[in-house]
C-alpha cells in the first residue's frame, strides 16, 4: 500500500521533472492531400478537375519550456501542373501559423507529442496560356495569364516526433523528424482577380492530410558536456538553476 501511494504522488513529479528549455528549427518536406478539386470550376473545360494530391514544404522556428512548444510556422502546398486546352493550371496554398504543442515524451534524443496550429493563408489558382500568339493578339487581348486568390483561416492539429543523430556543443546538433496530422481550412474572403471580386467563386471546408519528413537545427540546454546522463534513461536537457 505503501508503495502506491508513493507511485500516485511521485508520478507526476517524474513526469513534469524533465523540463526542456531551448529552440528547434526545422525545415519540412513531405506529401500531402488537400480537398480543392471544388477550384474545378475555374477551369476553361467543365469536364476537367484538378487533382487533391501535392508537394507539402515548410519552415519552423519553436520555442521549448517545461515540455511546451510554442512557435511559429509557414507551410506551402503545391500541385503538379494541370493542361487543359491551351492553358497550363497550377494551384497553391501558403499558411502563416502560431503553433502551441506539448511534448508528452522527452528523452536524450527523442522528443514526441501533439501540435495544435491556429494562423491564416490564402489559396491561389494560376492559368497561364499556352498558346502562340503574334504582338497584334497580345495587344488586343493582353491577359494571357490569370491569377485567382481566396484569403482562409487555417486550423491544424498533428503529431510531431524528432530524433537527434547528431550532438553539438552548447545543445546543438541535428534531428531527423517526422511531422503527420490533418488541417482543415476555411474562407474568410471571396476569391479575387487582381482588384476584382469573383461574387461566386466555391467557398467552404477543405480538409488536408498530411505528412512530412523533417531536419531539425537544435539549440538546446543541456547537461555539463555533451554526454547523457546517467539516470537510467532520463533527460539530457534541463532548466539551469
Amino acid at each position: 500500500m505503501k508503495k502506491f501511494i508513493l507511485i500516485v504522488c511521485f508520478f507526476p513529479l517524474a513526469i513534469f521533472a524533465q523540463p526542456t528549455i531551448g529552440y528547434l528549427g526545422t525545415l519540412n518536406v513531405g506529401a500531402a492531400y488537400y480537398q480543392e478539386d471544388d477550384m474545378s470550376v475555374f477551369l476553361p473545360d467543365s469536364t476537367a478537375t484538378l487533382s487533391n494530391y501535392g508537394v507539402s514544404w515548410g519552415v519552423g522556428v519553436d520555442y521549448i519550456v517545461n515540455r511546451w512548444l510554442i512557435g511559429a510556422s509557414f507551410m506551402y502546398f503545391s500541385q503538379p501542373k494541370t493542361s487543359v486546352d491551351t492553358f497550363d493550371i497550377k494551384t497553391k496554398s501558403n499558411d502563416y501559423r502560431l503553433d502551441i504543442g506539448y511534448m508528452t515524451i522527452v528523452r536524450p534524443k527523442f522528443l514526441f507529442g501533439p501540435v495544435l496550429a491556429l494562423g491564416g493563408g490564402f489559396d491561389q489558382v494560376n492559368l497561364m496560356s499556352t498558346e502562340n500568339a503574334t504582338t497584334a493578339q497580345i495587344a488586343a487581348n493582353p491577359g494571357r495569364e490569370i491569377h485567382l486568390k481566396q484569403n482562409k483561416f487555417v486550423a491544424d492539429l498533428g503529431l510531431q516526433t524528432h530524433y537527434r543523430v547528431a550532438s553539438g556543443g552548447e545543445g546543438g546538433g541535428l534531428s531527423l523528424g517526422l511531422q503527420v496530422g490533418y488541417s482543415v481550412s476555411y474562407a474568410i474572403a471571396d476569391w479575387r482577380f487582381e482588384d476584382a471580386k469573383i461574387s461566386d467563386g466555391p467557398e467552404g471546408l477543405r480538409p488536408m492530410m498530411y505528412a512530412r519528413l523533417s531536419i531539425g537545427f537544435p539549440s538546446l540546454e543541456s547537461d555539463a558536456g555533451d554526454s547523457e546522463p546517467d539516470n537510467g534513461g532520463g533527460d539530457i536537457y534541463h532548466i539551469p538553476n
